[in-house]
């Protein structure tokens, strides 16, 4: 990873671009569209974190080796967490506040908490060498492991 990015701080620079793109971008035109709901922007969470993973998965097994390095990469790390709290949380809560959601937990920590353990999942599916066949249930896993966190019907 080195030979393409120079440092740490490139590896974690570099991941963050991609998962700002390729995550945090989709998130929020989901949450900002008109109607959006918790239930579709989670799929579009999970479906976009999913393919990045298949396709930057060496990148970000670095990354996540990285962020504990120093304050600085910690902190741009966490600051990427906290932005899906951001894009998240207002659609959980007007989900809430319609009846469709209970009002269960800190919405935006819940979201972000969400992210470390998705993250945490493919990051042990894809550090351990060849990706494990049980990586294609960790959607499907984590689909229904966000929706009773949110207190979804049908959990």
């Amino acid at each position: 990873m080195y030979f393409y990015c120079g440092n740490e701080h490139a590896v974690v620079d570099a991941a963050l671009r991609v998962l700002g793109e390729r995550v945090l971008t989709p998130v929020r035109r989901a949450a900002g569209a008109e109607g959006a709901g918790t239930e579709e922007v989670l799929a579009v969470f999970l479906d976009a974190v999913r393919d990045v993973w298949q396709d930057q998965g060496q990148l970000l097994v670095a990354a996540c080796e990285f962020i504990g390095e120093d304050d600085e990469t910690r902190d741009d790390w966490r600051a990427a967490s906290v932005a899906l709290g951001d894009a998240l949380a207002p659609v959980v809560l007007r989900d809430r506040e319609r009846g469709a959601l209970p009002a269960a937990g800190d919405a935006h920590a819940l979201v972000v908490a969400l992210w470390w353990t998705v993250e945490r999942t493919y990051y042990m599916a894809y550090s351990a060498g060849p990706v494990p066949p049980e990586v294609t249930g960790a959607t499907a896993m984590l689909g229904l492991l966000t929706r009773r966190t949110l207190g979804l019907a049908d959990a």
